[in-house]
């Protein structure tokens, strides 16, 4: 029984991982190949329809981090929400293969939240409070839906 706890011991010990960066700050945006600040009330987003025959809205963060070498392994959660309901979430691993490092900050660009709608008139004209969260840090907004074919 000695020899299989020190087994396990030693399994446990062995190639340490490195602490997860530590976020100082997040900014919620839009965006597929630059980031687009969301003012902080009154921004729209334009529904998109999806291949797969969803419907989304493209959303992009800004992160500012203590770690030099990036948030790479941290989780970014979008929220959507409706004043009565969620209306769709997204968690996301982030490398930094998929992060820009732009001055002081990253940017992770052409992000999507799935919304749970399942057309324009579910959604269009409403109102939304989405929020970007790493960690405990976190960035909040509204902004209203607006149809992307007019």
């Amino acid at each position: 029984m000695r020899s299989v706890v020190l087994v396990l011991l030693a399994a446990c010990g062995s190639d340490p991982q490195p602490a997860p960066a530590s976020i100082t700050r997040i900014e919620l945006g839009t965006g597929v190949d630059a980031f687009a600040p969301l003012a902080p009330t009154g921004a729209q987003l334009e529904l998109q329809h999806g291949p797969q025959g969803g419907w989304h809205v493209w959303v992009a963060a800004r992160i500012w981090s203590d770690e030099p070498a990036g948030p790479d392994g941290i989780v970014l959660v979008y929220d959507a929400s409706s004043p009565t309901k969620p209306m769709g979430k997204t968690s996301l691993a982030l490398t930094n293969a998929r992060l820009l490092r732009e001055d002081d900050h990253w940017l992770r660009l052409g992000d999507l939240v799935i919304l749970d709608v399942t057309g324009p008139a579910d959604v269009v004209g409403m109102t939304l409070e989405l929020t970007a969260t790493v960690d405990t840090v976190s960035d909040g907004r509204s902004a209203m839906v607006i149809d992307a074919i007019p």
